[in-house]
């Protein structure tokens, strides 16, 4: 399990003992910024954005396109789009955006920030068979050097979408 993720288990454990939990049901100004910019762009505008060739839902372009949005979730505190994609590793989804949300609470800030703009080098992504990736740390750009290993992610492509696999 990469680092990230024990962390979140780490902390999952941590939230349960202490009866807390860091799931918050307001809004965030970022999401709410957001969402009020995309309704201030016409159905035009949403089309041009969605039919520029994106690649297949189950290709490798895809699920390094899916991780990267993982990782800026992850940096900037997103814990249910980061649980979009490691849901599955968890109980419940409950348990999930927990576990990140106590995570982001101990993230150093420069980590978080270079999140938020990390990218994948796509060259160095395994694809052992469709709908399986392999992203090895190195292929992962974080523009800083992070205070413990990244890891490495394992992927895989199911119900139309793509998830992080516990490797462990």
């Amino acid at each position: 399990m990469t680092r990230i993720l024990r962390v979140c288990v780490a902390a999952l454990g941590l939230a349960a003992v202490l009866g807390a939990t860091a799931c918050d049901d307001k809004p965030d100004d970022k999401a709410s910024e957001s969402a009020s910019a995309s309704a201030s762009e016409s159905p035009s505008d949403k089309e041009e954005k969605t039919t520029e060739s994106a690649p297949e839902p189950d290709s490798k372009e895809a699920g390094i396109a899916r991780f990267e949005e993982y990782m800026h979730s992850v940096g900037s505190g997103d814990a249910k789009g980061a649980c979009e994609m490691a849901a599955k590793m968890f109980a419940s989804q409950k348990e999930c955006v927990s576990a990140y949300g106590f995570m982001f609470a101990q993230m150093p800030d420069n980590e978080a920030k270079a999140l938020t703009k990390a990218t994948v080098d796509a060259s160095q992504v395994e694809e052992s068979k469709p709908g399986e990736l392999f992203i090895p740390e190195s292929a992962i750009e974080l523009g800083i050097t992070f205070s413990e290993p990244f890891g490495d992610y394992p992927l895989y492509f199911e119900d139309g979408s793509w998830y992080i696999r516990d490797n462990e």
